[in-house]
């Protein structure tokens, strides 16, 4: 196995037990686990016809407690050597996020889902990316707002900090009906556009 990988691993485990512990209150540390092959069964799967949305992204829920958080949520997590978010600065620039989010997005809208991106940058905390849309219906202050590519992002410590992670699933379940319903209205559009 790469380094590279390993350590990849080990972000998403550490992802895996700190949203355990957010839905559960702080009471149970498996409730997700990483997906198999962090998602490409699914897309496997998917390119053969068949659907597999219980193991799109990186993360699965191992317990009946997770699964309305993995049938609302894509969850991607990446961790990089460097993010250069500095690069979101400019308008014709995605900078690294910008292709992961992109992805994110369109493999979120194969499954119905609410795209969110969870990074790491070497050294640096975690941040995690939703849509300006999500980060609305919330209390989280952003840390970065990147227009061009509709990524708003928040810090690790704020997301896993909200004390009612249900209240962030009903309005990403919201956000996600408003999303199916613009992406209706839009599909005749070479880019699809959200509400």
């Amino acid at each position: 196995m790469a380094k590279g990988a390993g350590k990849g691993q080990e972000h998403e485990r550490r992802v895996c037990k700190a949203l355990s512990l957010w839905v559960s209150g702080g009471v149970e540390k498996h409730i997700f686990w990483r997906s198999s092959q962090s998602g490409g069964r699914a897309t496997t799967l998917r390119k053969r016809g068949e659907q597999l949305s219980r193991q799109a992204g990186d993360i699965a829920a191992i317990d009946p407690a997770g699964e309305l958080f993995c049938e609302t949520f894509f969850v991607e997590i990446k961790f990089v050597k460097t993010l250069r978010l500095d690069l979101l600065a400019y308008p014709d620039v995605q900078g690294v996020l910008g292709p992961f989010w992109r992805k994110c997005i369109e493999q979120a809208s194969w499954y119905h889902k609410v795209p969110l991106m969870i990074v790491k940058e070497n050294a640096h905390p975690w941040l995690v990316g939703m849509s300006r849309q999500m980060t609305s219906q919330t209390v989280w202050p952003p840390l970065l707002w990147c227009n061009n590519l509709d990524l708003c992002l928040v810090s690790w410590e704020d997301f896993i900090q909200w004390k009612d992670a249900w209240n962030i699933i009903v309005a990403a379940q919201e956000h996600r009906d408003i999303d199916r319903k613009s992406t209706r209205l839009n599909s005749s559009h070479a880019n699809i556009s959200y509400a």
